[in-house]
């Protein structure tokens, strides 16, 4: 006789089509063992495909509702849940579409998706600080180049070389007309973050979004500034990180 732990080890790998270990232990009944087991796989597998449509709505318009539900059993076999919060089902999903789009006609999809994930993200993210502005004005002018600038929690960046933002914008609601995007219009760099009307999502100009993108890697200060001056050396780097703060998504400092 299997232990507990056994027996749910093999309901597992039942579910993930391997049925060998836990026929033996299904009670005969109206149906046959297999059967049975196919019918808590059919169950996860709807679960699946409905957390990844209501996850990915531009996603699932722009490959097909079909298209989708095929995809969803292969994602959730590579990527087997090992939490317990659904949510958390979705984070490989758009490094696993980009994998299968790649070299193709459709691989602006996969960016498509890695937007929504990021979107998905913000809405779950933890709350960001009050920005405590006395303690820094408090810290000597010649000092706050060697401070590194953390960017609130909810905030997250997407960059892709076709304009996933309008893509998005097109086929996310359920009555959307899925208007035609030109895919050769030009890239967009996205910043994503959640604000008082909850999330958001606004569009970087290079300057700006230089200097986001070396405070995203833990950059002092003085080389966000450097990163942005040699996009635009006109830019005032001193109003890109004040707007950052006024509007929450910058939530504090520490010493480099």
């Amino acid at each position: 006789m299997p232990t507990l732990r056994e027996l749910q080890a093999a309901f597992a790998r039942a579910l993930h089509g391997d049925a060998s270990g836990a026929e033996a232990w299904v009670e005969a009944g109206g149906f046959a063992p297999e059967r049975r087991l196919g019918i808590y796989r059919h169950n996860v597998d709807a679960i699946a495909a409905g957390y990844l449509r209501a996850a990915f709505p531009a996603v699932t318009r722009l490959g097909g509702g079909d298209y989708l539900e095929g995809l969803a059993r292969d994602y959730r076999l590579a990527h087997p849940s090992r939490s317990g919060n659904l949510h958390d089902f979705g984070a490989g999903f758009a490094d696993f579409l980009a994998a299968q789009l790649r070299e193709t006609p459709y691989d602006f999809i996969a960016d498509v998706a890695h937007l929504e994930w990021a979107y998905q993200d913000v809405l779950v993210a933890a709350s960001a600080r009050n920005f405590d502005l006395e303690a820094f004005l408090a810290i000597p002018p010649e000092a706050h180049e060697t401070l590194v600038f953390n960017l609130a929690p909810s905030v997250r960046r997407v960059a892709s070389r076709y304009p996933i933002y309008a893509l998005w914008a097109a086929n996310r609601a359920e009555d959307a007309e899925g208007t035609p995007i030109d895919l050769q219009a030009g890239g967009d760099c996205l910043l994503l973050y959640r604000g008082a009307g909850g999330a958001q999502v606004i569009e970087l100009d290079a300057p700006t979004d230089a200097f986001v993108g070396a405070l995203l890697q833990r950059a002092s200060l003085g080389q966000a500034m450097a990163a942005l001056e040699a996009v635009d050396p006109q830019r005032d780097p001193a109003a890109v990180l004040f707007e950052l703060i006024q509007s929450g998504r910058i939530d504090g400092f520490e010493p480099a």
